[in-house]
C-alpha cells in the first residue's frame, strides 16, 4: 500500500505531550474525524480501481473477468471468435470498374455483387461469441452490461448457451442502440 493514515497516531504524536489529556485528545479526534471519513472513502475506491484495471479487451482477460464473476469455481465459460470474413462490396453493372481493376479477381478479397445478391448477404451480427453452460444461471443484459466495461469499442459480443455436450441450447445477440 502506498500509504496508510493512522489518524489516532498521529494524533498522538503530533500534539504536546503535556496536551495529550484524554478530553484533548477526544476532541482532536473529533475534528479530525471528518479526514478519516474522506481516507476511509478513497481507500474503498482505490481498492475499487485496483480491481476493475484487472481486467482489459482481450480476449483471456475477458474469460477471466466472466468466469470470475460467474463461475469461480469450475471456470467453464469461453471466448470463441469466428473466422475474418470476406468483406463485400457494392457496384452497379454500368458502373466502370477503378482503374487498377483489371479483372473482378484482380484483387484478393473483393468481391463484385448485384443488387440481389447485396440483399440476400448474410452479415455477422457478433464479433465474438461469449460460451456459458446452461447450469450458470445469468441474466443476459446483465452479463453484456458488464462485457461493455471492457470490450473493445466496435466488437460486438454474442452469448451463446451450450449442455453437457456442447449442444447449444440459446443464443443472445447484442441489443442494438
Amino acid at each position: 500500500m502506498l500509504f496508510d493514515l493512522d489518524i489516532p497516531k498521529i494524533i498522538e504524536r503530533s500534539l504536546l505531550v503535556h496536551l495529550r489529556k484524554s478530553r484533548v485528545m477526544a476532541f482532536t479526534r473529533a475534528l479530525c474525524a471528518p479526514v478519516k471519513t474522506v481516507h476511509d472513502e478513497m481507500m474503498v475506491l482505490r481498492a475499487d480501481t485496483i480491481a476493475q484495471y484487472q481486467y482489459n479487451g482481450l480476449k483471456h482477460s475477458l474469460e477471466a473477468l466472466l468466469n470470475d464473476h460467474y463461475d469461480p469455481v469450475d471456470r467453464r465459460i469461453y471466448i470463441t471468435v469466428p473466422g475474418r470474413y470476406e468483406q463485400l462490396w457494392y457496384q452497379e453493372d454500368g458502373e466502370q470498374p477503378l482503374a487498377y481493376y483489371e479483372e473482378d479477381d484482380a484483387v484478393s478479397g473483393f468481391i463484385w455483387m448485384s443488387e440481389t445478391e447485396i440483399i440476400s448477404a448474410q452479415w455477422y451480427a457478433y464479433e465474438f461469441m461469449i460460451n456459458v453452460p446452461s447450469l450458470i444461471s445469468f441474466l443476459p443484459e446483465a452479463m453484456f452490461d458488464l462485457v461493455d466495461i471492457y470490450r473493445y469499442a466496435g466488437k460486438r459480443p454474442a452469448i451463446r448457451t451450450f449442455d453437457g455436450l456442447n449442444f447449444t441450447i440459446d443464443i443472445y445477440l447484442y441489443p442494438n442502440g
